[in-house]
């Protein structure tokens, strides 16, 4: 089972692995370094190697918990850089010296520079809590039930220098309602199928 962490107390994956875990009864696939970036923080490894963590926010809960096993962790605030520009060619620097092969983002709420994506070409792989095209942006569960639509969903896609413009990979609906319980099953999937989509791209 893939291991991984959370970029909020909303995404609580499960536990990180200790640096001192007996991983002997566990497969050993293709390695494949991973990076999990920004927001609120993010996330994990399946089938692959987790090789950093990164967030926007010094108070990222994943921060502490990939410390805290052993893995590289850091914030790169925007307010301590003269631009995002030079933000964004900081955090590439310093995923590519661990020797990231993909970078996965959950939460992240700004637009990546190109020069990041370019360092990272189709490596760069988002969740968003809608069925793109529909309803991109921040505020994507708000926009549906505005909409009045009867299902919406989830989609995982690649991200390019628009606004969750980029190829799509993987979409499921979800129906909307009971609105009541909306939000809590969107999570759901998304914690379900990032991982999964993830898990097959490393596995190529």
């Amino acid at each position: 089972m893939p291991r991984w962490f959370t970029r909020n107390d909303s995404w609580d994956y499960g536990a990180m692995p200790s640096p001192t875990e007996d991983k002997s009864r566990e497969p050993k696939p293709r390695k494949r370094r991973l990076a999990t970036t920004f927001v609120f923080t993010i996330l994990f490894f399946a089938g692959a190697s987790l090789a950093a963590v990164a967030s926007n926010r010094t108070d990222a809960r994943g921060l502490a918990r990939a410390e805290a096993a052993g893995l590289p962790a850091r914030a790169f605030e925007l307010e301590q850089h003269a631009d995002r520009n030079a933000r964004d060619r900081e955090m590439a620097d310093w995923l590519q010296l661990r020797g990231v092969d993909l970078v996965v983002l959950a939460g992240y709420m700004h637009l990546l520079t190109p020069g990041f994506l370019e360092r990272f070409p189709d490596r760069v792989v988002n969740v968003h809590p809608s069925l793109l095209p529909q309803f991109p942006g921040a505020h994507p569960i708000d926009d549906a039930l505005a909409a009045g639509v009867a299902t919406t969903g989830v989609t995982v896609h690649y991200v390019d220098d628009g606004l969750d413009t980029g190829t799509v990979i993987r979409q499921e609906t979800v129906e909307v309602k009971p609105e009541e319980s909306l939000v809590e099953r969107i999570h759901a999937v998304e914690h379900r199928i990032l991982p999964e989509v993830v898990a097959e791209l490393c596995a190529h």
